[in-house]
């Protein structure tokens, strides 16, 4: 670092190519523009980062429903958070060929029972139908709370969801996914209580043909 003495315009002040007129305690100094080196990104922060986005994006759109059934279990973050920290490592395959290993991701955390084995199809086009049973084994909750079914197709990246009340007697909703008609979606399924107080463990049911 080296002082000046004013030129005929006054003080300088400012950057000259790799020089920075400036001034220190009242006194004009110059000195050489700081090298910024450049830090690079090694393979492992680069799988990271990838897997972070794929799992972001893949779960973005859920959002809503993610505020709902991980709101329980969301101690100190958000729900969105708490659902990625629980799906982070359902990734499948090796960097950069990497991919979302369907089976493993959970859309919801709780002890909600089941009850009898649910079931989904596509009885009609464009449709995707959810049956259950009541009776015993099945949570007295479930009678009157509401059900979500969650579909995504792999090839539009895309989900379509739908939640509904469940009332006395009903076992069964069906949700419209007529965007997916002829195509094979990877499908969802969870239970909530009336006070949102109990959810269930989603369930993964498989790939399921959506009828044309």
């Amino acid at each position: 670092m080296a002082t000046f003495r004013n030129g005929i315009l006054g003080i300088y002040s400012g950057t000259v190519g790799s020089v920075v007129f400036t001034s220190w305690n009242g006194i004009p100094v110059i000195r050489s523009r700081p090298v910024r080196k450049k830090t690079e990104v090694s393979v492992l922060q680069e799988q990271q980062r990838a897997k972070f986005k794929l799992m972001s994006d893949f779960l973005r759109p859920l959002k809503d429903l993610l505020n709902q059934t991980f709101k329980q279990t969301s101690v100190g973050m958000t729900c969105f958070n708490k659902a990625f920290s629980v799906n982070k490592l359902a990734i499948t395959g090796n960097y950069p060929s990497i991919a979302i290993d369907y089976p493993q991701i959970l859309l919801s955390k709780g002890r909600l029972p089941f009850g009898e084995p649910p079931t989904i199809s596509s009885p009609e086009s464009g449709k995707l139908l959810l049956t259950w049973k009541t009776g015993d084994g099945i949570d007295k909750d479930l009678t009157t709370g509401s059900a979500f079914i969650a579909a995504y197709q792999e090839e539009l990246k895309r989900w379509i969801i739908g939640q509904y009340i469940i009332n006395d007697g009903i076992t069964h909703c069906i949700l419209d996914v007529e965007p997916f008609a002829g195509k094979p979606v990877q499908t969802y399924i969870g239970f909530l209580s009336k006070n949102g107080k109990k959810t269930s463990e989603s369930r993964y049911m498989g790939v399921v043909h959506v009828i044309a």
